[in-house]
């Protein structure tokens, strides 16, 4: 009887494939960036521009989440917004899997709505309990429109962002002294974010 010839056992025998031919080793899976826009889904720390606003009692976020804005239907608004005035909303967490955040930008949809006033805010976030304010006062125009603000790192730490920091912001606007009835419609944060599909 003619002796068989054992063959090693290579790595497709090991991994359950039945010949080498046309045998492709996995690779290693892609990263894939994206961006996903977040918006309030509950009250900040301070809810002080409430003098206009639709809604009942207590329904705050609701007026300011919705995903096109609505404009004058529903709104929040302040008629003497300054420093210590603040409106803050808590935003929806991150989808599962992120893997790597390169920037939260805070966006907010306003209108100044008198001509008297110098309709300044200052768009900002706010991250381990402390307020931070992009650079600049932004001037309200009498149509809405939107303004935004970004950090490409936790501005609290000096590092990138972590999705806890981020699950855990809130989006934040103080007007600035001599402003007079500014009135906003939407509010959103657009995180920026690698993940493996």
């Amino acid at each position: 009887m003619q002796a068989v010839k054992e063959r090693p056992v290579g790595f497709a025998e090991r991994e359950g494939f039945s010949s080498y031919v046309g045998f492709t080793p996995p690779s290693t899976p892609a990263v894939v960036e994206t961006t996903v826009t977040l918006r309030p889904n509950a009250n900040g720390n301070q809810t002080d521009w409430n003098q206009y606003y639709t809604g009942a009692p207590g329904d705050y976020y609701n007026q300011v989440n919705e995903a096109i804005p609505d404009e004058n239907t529903s709104f929040v608004g302040c008629a003497y917004p300054y420093s210590a005035v603040l409106a803050l909303f808590q935003l929806d967490a991150l989808p599962a899997g992120v893997l790597a955040i390169s920037s939260v930008k805070v966006g907010w949809r306003c209108r100044k709505t008198h001509a008297i006033g110098s309709g300044y805010v200052n768009i900002g976030l706010r991250t381990y309990t402390v307020s931070y304010y992009a650079g600049g006062n932004q001037f309200q125009l009498t149509d809405y429109a939107n303004y935004e603000a970004s950090w490409a790192v936790n501005p609290n730490t000096g590092l990138a962002w972590t999705v806890a920091e981020v699950n855990a912001l809130q989006a934040q606007i103080r007007g600035y002294p001599g402003s007079y009835r500014i009135y906003c419609t939407q509010v959103y944060a657009e995180v920026t974010y690698t993940y493996t599909p």
